[in-house]
């Protein structure tokens, strides 16, 4: 509690830049975040190096941003923290795109649908797409970092992962079979999440592990669709099976209740959310879960990382080498 109300305190004397299109566009690409790896998104609109429609929504902002001048004003402890820490990532990167440029046609050879043989769009997919979408999280706090603009950034966020997660409610339950599917490899569920949302299923578990903590404090703190919001997620969480995603974001929504001082909430509500699960997908839940249980009791390697052994490459299991999953977890 004391940690978010620090960070409210934080923000609320700093001055609020003016509103405008500026910042309309900066919440728009917030809410397109979770989606801009989807097909349509991801559609070449020219036949040239990155024009596809996810990397100019990204320009637009960085364009917009520059063009009303926040980069130019003084720079005091957050913008020259924020900018010292993107220039560390930016050398780390670049570091270690450089060492990676002769291999370029040794990836494209073992993986010729993830890496292009032409160095044009390895540049392009490996070093400038991630700069371009890594500096999209300096500016956005440089120009949102008042109280007014956390508001927005935190409300822009929750409202991405419920279109996130309604997408792959949608996805899901168009194809049930897909749900009750007891492969332990969850082949199904991840050609759905790949050719649909153009993401791993683990990938996308991600962004609900990260979004969390905001979810939960707007159901506390705003309640009505904020709390359907968060119900939403756990759904949508369930429907993917990632047991890595379902553990991962259960203990931060825990933890970031007992940080809330909510626990009278937390014991009301676990009860309802595990029944819930078990009800609707009982079967299958307790089949991802049943293998961390070993003849020596419970291995959390087998829990999480379990899958690994699947693999072929890896020196056991029968696995298919050429599986998503397979070339993921390699």
């Amino acid at each position: 509690m004391a940690l978010f109300a620090e960070a409210e305190n934080t923000v609320r004397a700093l001055p609020a830049p003016p509103s405008g299109a500026l910042d309309a566009i900066l919440l728009l690409q917030i809410v397109a975040m979770p989606l801009l790896a989807t097909p349509p998104l991801q559609f070449r609109i020219l036949e040239l190096p990155g024009f596809k429609a996810a990397n100019l929504v990204a320009a637009l902002a960085l364009l917009a941003f520059l063009a009303g001048g926040s980069c130019l004003r003084k720079a005091d402890a957050i913008h020259r923290r924020a900018l010292t820490a993107f220039g560390i990532y930016l050398a780390l990167l670049t570091l270690s795109f450089f060492r990676s440029l002769p291999n370029v046609s040794r990836f494209h050879a073992i993986y010729p649908e993830t890496y292009q043989a032409g160095a044009a769009e390895y540049w392009q997919s490996y070093y400038v797409v991630p700069v371009l979408f890594t500096f999209s999280f300096t500016y956005v706090l440089l120009r949102m970092r008042n109280r007014r603009g956390l508001k927005q950034t935190i409300s822009a966020i929750s409202l991405s992962v419920f279109i996130m997660s309604c997408s792959v409610i949608a996805v899901m339950m168009s194809h049930p079979a897909a749900i009750l599917d007891m492969d332990p490899l969850r082949h199904a569920t991840n050609a759905l999440t790949e050719r649909l949302l153009g993401m791993h299923y683990n990938a996308v578990g991600t962004l609900y592990m990260v979004t969390a903590p905001l979810l939960v404090y707007m159901a506390l703190r705003r309640g009505s669709v904020w709390a359907l919001n968060l119900a939403v997620a756990v759904v949508a969480v369930l429907l993917l099976k990632s047991r890595t995603g379902i553990f991962v974001f259960a203990g931060i929504s825990v933890l970031t209740l007992l940080a809330l001082g909510r626990a009278k909430a937390l014991v009301a509500l676990a009860p309802l959310v595990v029944g819930g699960a078990l009800a609707v997908l009982g079967k299958v839940l307790i089949g991802l879960v049943s293998m961390g249980f070993t003849k020596s009791g419970i291995s959390t390697y087998a829990l999480l990382s379990g899958n690994i052994d699947l693999c072929p490459s890896f020196g056991k299991g029968t696995g298919d080498l050429g599986s998503p999953h397979c070339r993921m977890v390699q």
